[in-house]
């Protein structure tokens, strides 16, 4: 009889988490993150748009609340413009 696998333990989250995902070429994915705030992880997406330019893949943002619920949406060249043009 072989032993029972060990169960995961899982660490309950109290705050929102944040991710930043690259879909480099729109076929393979980096997960970047988490990050504490919502700007930290905007923060992150203009220095991989920075490196990559927009041109090589596509950059999403990713939010989880406490309970677990995913939140996800495209960064637009709209929102890298806005920064772009405070500069």
């Amino acid at each position: 009889m072989s032993p029972k696998p060990k169960r995961r333990r899982h660490t309950k989250q109290t705050s929102r988490q944040h991710y930043v995902l690259f879909v480099y070429g729109d076929v393979e994915p980096h997960l970047h993150g988490p990050y504490s705030t919502p700007e930290a992880r905007d923060e992150k997406a203009r220095e991989i748009r920075r490196e990559n330019g927009m041109e090589d893949g596509g950059i999403y943002w990713l939010s989880q609340s406490a309970d677990g619920k995913l939140a996800c949406g495209p960064y637009t060249g709209g929102f890298f413009d806005a920064v772009d043009n405070q500069s």
